[in-house]
């Protein structure tokens, strides 16, 4: 049972975590490399704006489908014949999302910044704590001891890192600007859609809400000033910092 547990959440829970954050890999070598040059030519402003957005971003893309998952999260598991527990399993590790996908942008910036010792340490410490998470739950609470250590492990090491790029960037984290405004809007975005079938009585139809929700989350974003261009230096100013 516990080796079928496993193999669900392996082959079909992870992969769904993970699969909208290839956008966020593609970004991420671009940040490297962006976040290296700001630091090298001394570029504090430039930097601090790189990476104030590019956390924003990260938190818009991550919260609308860590809300995404947590209503749809019984259908994709269907779908995939993962079946009801493959379902559970998606909505119960939705809210650990937008940490997994800070973790790919936040360990581009680190590295960019040229912080690769606190980046070894910090994942020294979240291997650490995984690992005693899983010694100590699993023979308590079975399967679930792993989705505790991953709630954990990820958690914690993200925070972290959150903590330290906001420190070496000399920027300040707002959390209603860049993550109770992005949560109140996801929620929005779903719900307007869904309480338009529930009047209908078409709840059948649930995933209909799915592109509705898209474009609302989307336009009030937009109307507040949350959408905006990722700051990259054009050719001129990197041909001024190689200099």
């Amino acid at each position: 049972m516990a080796l079928s547990q496993f193999g669900t959440f392996e082959a079909i829970v992870i992969p769904v975590l993970f699969f909208p954050s290839t956008i966020l890999c593609a970004l991420s070598g671009i940040l490297i490399t962006e976040a290296a040059r700001a630091t090298a030519a001394n570029n504090q402003a430039h930097l601090q704006r790189l990476t104030k957005a590019v956390i924003q971003k990260t938190l818009q893309l991550s919260i609308f489908i860590a809300a995404g998952l947590l209503l749809y999260g019984n259908l994709i598991g269907t779908l995939l014949d993962g079946g009801a527990l493959a379902g559970h399993l998606i909505r119960l590790l939705a809210p650990v999302v937008p940490f997994i996908y800070l973790e790919i942008v936040l360990e581009a910036l680190l590295k960019g910044m040229g912080q690769q010792s606190f980046s070894s340490l910090n994942y020294l410490a979240e291997y650490t704590i995984r690992i005693a998470i899983v010694l100590v739950c699993i023979p308590k609470f079975g399967f679930y001891g792993i989705v505790l250590s991953y709630y954990a492990s990820n958690v914690c090491g993200n925070c972290f890192r959150l903590w330290k790029t906001c420190k070496t960037a000399h920027i300040r984290f707002s959390f209603w600007s860049d993550v109770g405004f992005p949560l109140f809007v996801a929620a929005l975005a779903f719900q307007v859609p869904l309480c338009g079938l529930r009047l209908l009585h078409g709840m059948q139809f649930a995933w209909i809400c799915l592109l509705p929700a898209i474009l609302i989350d989307y336009a009030l974003l937009k109307s507040y000033g949350k959408i905006t261009a990722i700051p990259l230096l054009s050719k001129k100013q990197r041909a001024c910092s190689s200099a």
